[in-house]
């Protein structure tokens, strides 16, 4: 009976594919790989063998970009890296970033103690358009610059292996 097992015990190797694995019951595909003394899988959500092999290969290059400890960061954890970051600059770049923030942890419409590596570019473009009437044009492209360095400090910090801003 299937409703007895875990996914983990449910999933078959595909032959002649490292890393590649299919869902008895769902058909869908997945990705398993060992890291050290961890097994991690990846759901690549999809019943497609070759759209499978694609997402399964981008997942296994995304390894290398990504720490396992890094990637449970919280957009609240990140907006207070890059305060700290922030310290070094001018008196003014540090009042106008800190500006942002304060109207990012009000506005934000999402959860601030999610995941860095779960913000999807629509969040962003969510966010600037809220603000979009209110500002002058400078002041909504800095909105945006502040985006990119935020996210920038992810992708260096190895949080995510992309930032939301490149893809949105």
């Amino acid at each position: 009976m299937a409703e007895n097992h875990s996914t983990r015990q449910l999933l078959e190797k595909i032959p002649n594919y490292p890393c590649l694995y299919r869902h008895k019951v769902n058909a869908t595909y997945y990705g398993i790989k060992k890291i050290g003394s961890k097994r991690k899988e990846h759901s690549l959500q999809t019943t497609d063998r070759k759209i499978a092999e694609r997402k399964l290969k981008r997942w296994l290059e995304d390894f290398d970009k990504i720490d396992s400890n890094a990637e449970r960061t919280t957009f609240s954890e990140l907006l207070d890296k890059f305060s700290a970051a922030n310290e070094g600059k001018g008196k003014k770049t540090r009042a106008t970033n800190t500006s942002i923030i304060n109207v990012l942890k009000k506005t934000w419409a999402a959860d601030l103690q999610m995941r860095v590596s779960h913000i999807r570019p629509s969040h962003l473009n969510e966010w600037l358009a809220l603000h979009e009437g209110q500002l002058k044009h400078t002041s909504y492209n800095r909105y945006a610059g502040f985006l990119k360095q935020l996210f920038e400090i992810a992708v260096g910090d190895k949080m995510i292996s992309e930032s939301p801003c490149a893809r949105g």
